[in-house]
């Protein structure tokens, strides 16, 4: 037989005033109150105005050096001085020695190239003169043929052509027989 409560029972405490029964299971009591978050105060960082700082000094930098490459660079840049051709070529014919003259607008800056060749032939290298020259001898040439020549002038970023000049051999003319 299950046995009853009786007023000799003891009964477990509920907890509350007046001996009422609580909201938690004998035994069990409230949950112990936790202490409230602490509010840290925020911080005024610095971080994105360095961040700004940064970043406008390096725009200024890549600005500065755009401007020096594309302007202020004595080697190139938008103020190099314009890449002329070699002018007033001219040759002088000694049998199978020709003589080549030019006027040198690069003064020396770039490498003169002679090259040319009989009439209705590929161009060829004849001469590498060194820097600064403006005349070479042209040897070993056949003195039964016209030959045409040019003057290159290597910039290192590019190349200019002279006007081309070539030999006029008075050629023999046969005479008519009797």
């Amino acid at each position: 037989m299950p046995m009853r409560p009786t007023s000799a029972m003891p009964m477990p405490p509920s907890g509350l005033p007046g001996g009422r029964p609580g909201p938690y299971p004998p035994g069990f009591g409230p949950l112990p109150t936790l202490p409230a978050p602490v509010a840290y105060p925020q911080k005024k960082g610095r971080g994105g105005l360095i961040a700004s700082i940064i970043a406008a000094v390096i725009a200024i930098v890549a600005a500065g050096v755009t401007v020096y490459v594309a302007v202020l660079r004595p080697d190139g840049g938008l103020n190099q001085p314009e890449r002329l051709a070699a002018t007033s070529v001219a040759i002088d014919v000694r049998d199978d020695r020709v003589t080549i003259s030019w006027a040198d607008p690069s003064n020396g800056e770039a490498q003169p190239i002679i090259v040319g060749n009989r009439e209705g032939e590929g161009l060829r290298r004849f001469g590498l003169p060194a820097r600064g020259a403006t005349t070479h001898p042209l040897t070993g040439l056949n003195k039964n043929f016209d030959y045409c020549f040019r003057v290159l002038l290597d910039y290192v970023d590019s190349v200019k052509e002279s006007d081309q000049v070539c030999t006029n051999r008075k050629k023999a003319t046969p005479t008519p027989s009797r």
